[in-house]
């Protein structure tokens, strides 16, 4: 009975040092955790005021980097202010200089013309003189022009009657009617007046027959006394013509003309 007393006795003293171990353990492990927390509240604080003093230091940077940007900005636009000013004014003074040396130079000009003008009096005189002997002498050219040119149509006029059928040929009318006049009956002809220029000018030659040389043409006067004597299309006009003017006979026809 003794030692299951004794047995019992120690199982008892066995679980009342373990229950105390284990409520050290857990206190100790709890005043373990504890102190972590502490400690690990103390080093978030620590974090956050050494993140705090950053950002403030940062802001403190930024806000003297900003005002040193404005003073900087501010020195420059007086600095480029200034020399603006400067350029306008000195660009106003050369352009009063300019201005006055101009207004120089044109009173020089205006001088020396007047002292030019008074010069050139006598020789202006003259030269007005010898415009109005050269525009006379034009005018007396130009008269004596038109009187020769009277004179000529009065030639032509009288030359122009002398030929027996130019009154009747003057107005005559084509009475041929074939298709090709049939075909340009409507036509507009145009006259070419592009050398009349040039030939008033004298700038080109002559190359077509006058009136004096046509109606004074043997050829023509010939032709006029055959058609007046009504024989114009007979053999003898035929051979009259043809010693007038000999043509050889065609070259690959051989057909004599006439």
């Amino acid at each position: 009975v003794s030692l299951k007393k004794i047995d019992s006795f120690i199982k008892t003293i066995r679980l009342k040092a373990t229950s105390k171990i284990d409520l050290s353990l857990k206190s100790i492990c709890r005043d373990e955790r504890q102190a972590r927390l502490e400690v690990l509240r103390e080093v978030t604080d620590e974090v956050a005021k050494h993140e705090a003093k950053q950002r403030a230091k940062e802001e403190s940077e930024r806000n003297r980097i900003y005002e040193q940007n404005i003073k900087r900005n501010t020195a420059r636009a007086q600095t480029l202010k200034v020399a603006v000013n400067q350029l306008k004014k000195e660009r106003q003074e050369r352009d009063e200089m300019d201005k006055a040396s101009a207004r120089a130079l044109v009173n020089v000009e205006r001088k020396a013309r007047r002292q030019r003008i008074e010069k050139n009096k006598g020789r202006v005189s003259h030269r007005a003189m010898l415009m109005k002997m050269k525009q006379e002498q034009e005018e007396s050219e130009r008269q004596q022009a038109e009187n020769e040119a009277e004179r000529r149509a009065e030639k032509l006029r009288a030359l122009a009657l002398c030929v027996p059928y130019h009154d009747s040929i003057s107005s005559m009318k084509a009475v041929y009617r074939t298709k090709s006049t049939a075909a340009r009956q409507n036509d507009v002809y145009m006259e070419d007046t592009t050398g009349r220029a040039s030939f008033q000018h004298g700038m080109c030659k002559f190359t077509s027959f006058t009136n004096e040389k046509v109606f004074s043409n043997a050829l023509f006067r010939l032709g006029n006394a055959l058609h007046d004597a009504g024989i114009a299309q007979s053999d003898y006009a035929r051979a009259a013509v043809k010693r007038l003017v000999p043509r050889q006979p065609e070259r690959t026809t051989g057909i004599i003309p006439f």
